[in-house]
């Protein structure tokens, strides 16, 4: 929000219309009227600050949650179908020994 001394009429009035509060007046009513519920807001926010700081004051801290317990089993083998074939490469004597054979 700008500076409520900077503000024109018209935006005194946007300002108290959007709390609530009455728009009729001089200038000066309305920017003392604006001043008035903006000091109020801030000591309702203080307030409020505070109790929430005392009552945190008061609450025991939460207990950490619980631990799930896990199974201790090993994990299930892998089965034949989900196995991998890798098949070696021959060597260079047996390449050399299929290439004969061709």
């Amino acid at each position: 929000m700008m500076d409520p001394s900077k503000m024109t009429v018209a935006r005194l009035k946007e300002e108290l219309d959007a709390l609530g509060l009455s728009t009729t007046g001089k200038k000066e009513e309305l920017y003392e009227r604006l001043i008035e519920a903006l000091d109020r807001s801030d000591d309702d926010d203080e307030e409020e600050e505070e109790e929430e700081e005392e009552n945190d004051e008061n609450d025991p801290e939460p207990s950490p949650a619980p631990v799930k317990k896990t199974s201790r089993r090993a994990a299930p083998k892998a089965k034949k179908a989900d196995a991998v074939k890798v098949e070696e490469a021959p060597a260079r004597s047996s390449r050399r020994a299929l290439r004969a054979n061709r």
